[in-house]
């Protein structure tokens, strides 16, 4: 129990993980960057059991969402894109694909994880508001012109 929520915590550090926002809000985030470029969120699907994140990155114009799942194996929480499930957590599972393509996963996704969205570039610190990503852009927009 105690290293289940350690890895949470940990998870609530890392600034690819946006933790609750939809799948609307994804594509506004990634839609302009460049592929390699990702995020991690919770699952938005009513039943996340056994996948409790989505994996979101961008190719080739293209925002795929990718479910990572959870899995207990002898008393260890392991995480994957895939099972059986190989990393004691989701940091070191997108450490592993930033250096390794997700062709190992999916042959049409010949990417590798480059570039982590940081939710603090968009000032998301504990809730995530749309209007911040709204005015955050109009702001950059205007410092622009």
């Amino acid at each position: 129990q105690r290293r289940n929520s350690y890895n949470k915590d940990n998870l609530i550090e890392m600034q690819w993980y946006w933790s609750n926002i939809d799948r609307d809000e994804t594509m506004l985030i990634l839609k302009n960057c460049p592929d390699g470029s990702f995020i991690v969120r919770d699952s938005s699907e009513k039943n996340s059991f056994g996948s409790p994140y989505t994996l979101s990155v961008i190719k080739g114009g293209l925002i795929k969402s990718i479910r990572i799942f959870k899995q207990e194996q002898n008393n260890n929480t392991l995480y994957d894109i895939e099972k059986p499930c190989r990393f004691e957590t989701v940091s070191k599972l997108i450490s592993y694909y930033s250096r390794v393509s997700l062709k190992e996963y999916n042959h049409n996704l010949d990417v590798v994880l480059t570039y982590g969205v940081s939710k603090f570039k968009f000032g998301k610190t504990t809730e995530w508001n749309i209007d911040k990503l709204y005015s955050s852009f109009r702001d950059a927009s205007e410092q622009y012109e």
